[in-house]
């Protein structure tokens, strides 16, 4: 029976012990009020309030990020690509890497290193799992970006995995000189935008666990926000339109340094392959990761031996017995940037540290052992 609005039910029979009745209720859709998306939406909010603010926060800090990256991260359009024959003008292989990676780490340190030493002002001599520095007397020329090295040129001395406190300020001198030089000239890094970031997603972490949020939904957002800060710690930087032109340039070295001999498309306007060429030019080779590729083109063109005489002038190894290899070889030039890692970090402060915006890290050709004879 209906009554004042209510629906009663009354049994005919009398119950059996352990027996009951089934009640269906029907009516068409629209009597009962059915809360709207909103009002559901509210409801879902203000029981996972913790997960919402999760969402909004991580959502705010994409679209900051993103618009950030629209304003001030996109490098201005390339120039034409092509092999170049010849570095940036009065730029040191420092600042050829510096650039091309924007930021600093121990390559650069090696690639000027061995650049004084490829132009006659200091010789560096591989021994053991150090390095020898021996000046040359001659007065050193330098090029952008290398200045700061001089005074290890300067008088002779030894390079190992020990901490060296002179080494330790040369290496903070030097990426203090290429900052000056280059940074915000050719690129900007853009740290203020990436620090409003890391602070609205920070914020966002917190807020989370503050109000108690489930632990699966906390740390898929707080995975998902770590990983777009990582994201734009690598896209947020961008070259000026000066830059921009430089890194043109950087490119098109790497184009002729890099490319194997049986990919040289360009061999017929290509500088003769000669001792020369390839001692002038293996710093830049260092500092763009395509040491083991250069040396193996004159390799193939002049021998082994003519790449051992090349630079026996001013890069020597004495590890092994073996005679000269290019796998020992390049793996001793690009063990440098690693020792210097080493000598300038103070005992149990870690070895080394990188500033860029992207990719880096030392890299190298094969082989261990083997080496260039002593001086």
């Amino acid at each position: 029976m209906i009554r004042d609005g209510a629906v009663g039910f009354t049994s005919t029979a009398t119950f059996a012990p352990y027996s009951g009745m089934t009640i269906v209720v029907g009516f068409p859709k629209g009597i009962v009020y059915s809360p709207g998306f909103f009002r559901r939406a509210g409801w879902f909010f203000s029981q996972n309030k913790g997960a919402a603010a999760g969402l909004a926060g991580f959502a705010l800090m994409l679209g900051f990020l993103y618009w950030r990256w629209l304003l001030v991260g996109r490098d201005p359009a390339s120039g034409p690509k092509f092999p170049r024959y010849e570095p940036p003008k009065g730029m040191s292989a420092a600042a050829v890497r510096f650039i091309d990676r924007q930021g600093f780490d121990d390559r650069c340190f090696a690639a000027a290193l061995l650049g004084l030493g490829s132009r006659g002002f200091v010789k560096i001599h591989k021994n053991g799992d150090g390095f020898e520095l021996r000046p040359t007397g001659k007065p050193v020329e330098f090029l952008a970006g290398e200045r700061a090295v001089g005074p290890l040129a300067r008088e002779a001395r030894r390079l190992d995995k020990t901490y060296d406190a002179s080494v330790q300020s040369a290496r903070f001198d030097l990426q203090q000189e290429l900052k000056t030089l280059y940074e915000e000239r050719a690129f900007s890094r853009n740290h203020g935008s990436l620090a409003a970031g890391v602070m609205l997603g920070s914020t966002t972490i917190g807020v989370m666990f503050l109000w108690h949020t489930a632990l699966a939904m906390a740390l898929l957002i707080s995975v998902l926000i770590v990983a777009s800060l990582v994201g734009f710690y690598r896209w947020l930087p961008a070259y000026s339109v000066a830059g921009r032109r430089l890194e043109d340039e950087i490119e098109g070295l790497r184009q002729y340094l890099g490319v194997a001999e049986r990919d040289d498309l360009a061999r017929k306007n290509a500088p003769p392959k000669t001792p020369e060429e390839f001692s002038k030019f293996l710093p830049y080779a260092v500092a763009l990761d395509v040491e083991k590729t250069w040396a193996d083109r004159f390799a193939i063109a002049l021998g082994s031996a003519a790449v051992a005489a090349a630079v026996s002038d001013w890069y020597q190894s004495s590890d092994g017995d073996s005679g000269f290899s290019i796998g020992s070889f390049t793996s001793s030039v690009s063990s440098l940037g690693e020792t210097i890692a080493s000598a300038s970090s103070p005992p149990g402060s870690g070895s080394g540290s990188s500033d860029s915006g992207g990719g880096g890290g030392d890299s190298g050709g094969g082989g261990g052992g083997g080496g260039v004879s002593g001086w």
